[in-house]
């Protein structure tokens, strides 16, 4: 499960949206605002996926390959 793309996805977005908090000390408010948006859209979205790629059926998780 730790090399899922969903996770990944997740951690990916996680970083932007720290980057995008830390930029609003430095830039105009609307740029690091998008970036916490999208980056917590990529949060949720790659849990989703990884709950999705988990647990649907027919499915076997990633540790059994």
């Amino acid at each position: 499960m730790i090399g899922s793309p969903g996770l990944r996805l997740s951690f990916a977005g996680a970083i932007v949206f720290f980057a995008s908090m830390l930029g609003l000390l430095f830039l105009p408010d609307i740029a690091p605002a998008l970036g916490m948006m999208i980056g917590g859209l990529g949060v949720w979205s790659g849990f989703m996926w990884t709950l999705y790629g988990y647990y649907i059926p027919g499915s076997k998780p990633d540790d059994e390959e």
